[in-house]
């Protein structure tokens, strides 16, 4: 015998490839980090396939894709080079995931607690956010540089937190 379907209290969402495609904003930056080190572009499906696990290792990745790896001090200095670079490029290409906007409506209106929990930085996150009308709808949002565990499925070390895992619920 099955039992009755019961409504979760609180959902979690990944942002790039979830609610947003930020894909080509993200390869845009990556791109122009390169060319500034005179290295060649990277495809927009080869950058896909290194999202996943922070900034720093994006870059660490692209560098390695071109030909070009970086380690330690160099790796630092190519990173806070792409700060600017990637700030620069969060809305311009990025796309909502089609149904997101409806889905959160139907969430909210059912009473279920929602949050944002995302490897890019918390404010690049929100701007995202801001930019596509959704943050109404979210009682969390938690960027990669708000927490000490980097992954490439950011909620599962995010919940581990007692006190997001409230601020959700008890909202």
């Amino acid at each position: 015998m099955s039992r009755p379907f019961r409504s979760p209290k609180a959902i979690l969402f990944d942002l790039d490839g979830t609610l947003v495609d930020s894909a080509p904003d993200i390869t845009a930056a990556v791109n122009e980090l390169l060319a500034g080190r005179d290295l060649p572009p990277l495809r927009l499906e080869q950058v896909k396939a290194m999202i996943g696990g922070g900034v720093r290792k994006l870059v660490e990745r692209a560098f390695a894709a071109s030909g070009a790896p970086l380690l330690g001090s160099a790796l630092d200095e190519a990173n806070r080079a792409m700060a600017p670079i990637y700030r620069r490029h969060l809305t311009g290409l990025t796309t909502l995931m089609p149904g997101v906007r409806e889905v959160l409506t139907h969430f909210h209106l059912s009473g279920i607690a929602m949050g944002v929990v995302t490897n890019k930085p918390q404010l690049a996150a929100r701007e995202i956010l801001l930019h596509f009308g959704l943050t109404e709808h979210l009682g969390a949002i938690v960027g990669g540089d708000a927490v000490t565990c980097l992954n490439r499925r950011p909620t599962l070390c995010c919940w581990r937190s007692t006190s997001f895992r409230s601020s959700l619920v008890t909202r």
